[in-house]
């Protein structure tokens, strides 16, 4: 399993290390704690969802990721400018397995963050997945046009002019 709480960090002889944060967790651009919460659902609405998910694995491109979608499409230049590293990234074209494959990349252990777009309003369906991504550590990245509101997902910001704006934030 890979260990989320060093990614960032530079080097002892970096010039920048005054700015280093604490080794917590994984940094990234989310307001109000700005730490990406492990082994939780993490919902992102609207227009600029994908974009803002994109810039999320940008920042944390030491970690390998899935991204799951129903009907995967080329990705918008502006997805593609945010440097990830498409090396340690896996895109899976669920379909009608997108479900599916969510519960296998979650059993596998091996994606510390997962990106998921496709249709998720089953109750049953997000206590599941929520479930499992406890076990397995990882941060579960829903992605939606219009939010979704469900006591299940922990993290519900809205993806509007290039920023994340808070809906919900729940203490675990």
């Amino acid at each position: 399993m890979f260990v989320a709480s060093s990614c960032l960090v530079p080097s002892v002889d970096s010039p920048t290390r005054e700015s280093v944060a604490p080794a917590s967790g994984p940094l990234h651009a989310l307001p109000e704690e700005g730490l990406l919460p492990e082994g939780s659902l993490i919902e992102i609405s609207g227009p600029d969802a994908r974009l803002q998910a994109a810039r999320i694995l940008a920042e944390n491109r030491q970690l390998p990721a899935a991204w799951i979608e129903q009907n995967l499409e080329a990705l918008p230049d502006e997805v593609l400018r945010t440097r990830m590293d498409f090396k340690k990234i896996l895109f899976i074209n669920g379909r009608r397995d997108s479900s599916w494959a969510i519960s296998s990349v979650l059993t596998s252990q091996l994606f510390p963050i997962v990106v998921f777009y496709a249709p998720y309003e089953d109750e049953k369906f997000l206590r599941r997945l929520r479930r499992q991504a406890r076990e397995s550590g990882a941060s579960v990245l829903l992605l939606r046009p219009e939010p979704c509101f469900s006591w299940t997902i922990r993290v519900q910001l809205r993806a509007q002019n290039g920023k994340l704006d808070v809906l919900r934030w729940r203490k675990q």
